[in-house]
């Protein structure tokens, strides 16, 4: 089945999912407009494989971009993004650090997670 790019499911998938409830309306749907752009601009990365990358790409692309539109430093803007991307993995570190105990894990990780 292939999946849908539709603005309103992305956001739900994405790591903001949690921040986006703290938004008025108005503001989600300013951030909903600028990622349906996001996709038409970019119709040819919009392949099943990579949906769930590109939800939280969008997402943080568009938030960036109405913060700039809205008169806020770019370097205010990524810390903002850095920080609600923080409180989204740091819950998950606990479940990250019983995975790599697994046998085998450590070199599974090493070649999917780069750096």
């Amino acid at each position: 089945m292939t999946k849908q790019y539709i603005p309103a499911k992305m956001m739900a998938h994405s790591r903001f999912s949690k921040y986006y409830k703290s938004l008025s309306d108005q503001e989600l749907s300013a951030i909903a407009d600028r990622i349906d752009a996001l996709i038409k601009e970019n119709a040819q990365l919009c392949v099943p494989i990579s949906y769930a990358h590109l939800c939280n790409l969008f997402s943080a692309l568009a938030i960036h971009q109405l913060d700039l539109g809205n008169g806020m430093d770019a370097q205010a803007s990524r810390a903002r993004i850095l920080r609600i991307m923080k409180d989204y993995l740091i819950p998950r570190r606990k479940a990250f650090q019983r995975l790599f105990q697994l046998p085998g894990a450590f070199s599974l990780g090493k070649r999917l997670i780069p750096g």
